[in-house]
């Protein structure tokens, strides 16, 4: 656990997001992930999926595979739109690529299961552990960041 709070702690450093709406958030998973710097965008999309109250709630548990801000620019361009575009012209798509990444349960990357099912139903398999990101391949940079109620 030390590894992965070293991790987060440095990840953080400079890089901090927290700019929907100004707010401060909490250690909740919801609240790591808003403040979170290269996942603003998902942070976003897990609002328009309605799932900021379950990952605000402290008596469940998630895993959440959070695309950065960079893979969701590489879908708006292949799908030919901008960010804001496509984030203004595809809310249901929007909100169930957000549901699509969410596993309840807490799942730190050693314990990740061959295959999950998330909540919207999707089954998937655990994304292989990558260091540079192939096309829309699934696969996992950061691991184990910590929250109170999961990861991501």
């Amino acid at each position: 656990m030390q590894a992965a709070e070293a991790q987060h702690n440095m990840f953080k450093g400079g890089r901090e997001g927290g700019e929907i709406g100004g707010r401060e958030f909490g250690d909740d998973l919801f609240g790591e992930i808003a403040k979170h710097g290269e996942v603003n965008l998902m942070s976003s999309a897990l609002l328009r999926a309605g799932l900021e109250v379950a990952l605000t709630d402290g008596s469940r548990e998630f895993t959440v595979f959070c695309p950065d801000d960079d893979a969701f620019a590489a879908l708006a361009r292949s799908k030919g739109h901008t960010k804001l575009s496509f984030f203004n012209d595809m809310e249901v798509e929007i909100a169930e690529i957000a549901k699509r990444h969410v596993v309840e349960g807490r799942y730190e990357l050693d314990d990740l299961p061959a295959e999950m099912t998330t909540i919207g139903g999707a089954r998937i398999a655990t994304p292989k552990v990558v260091r540079r990101r192939q096309g829309f391949e699934p696969w996992i940079e950061f691991a184990d960041l910590a929250a109170s109620n999961g990861v991501f």
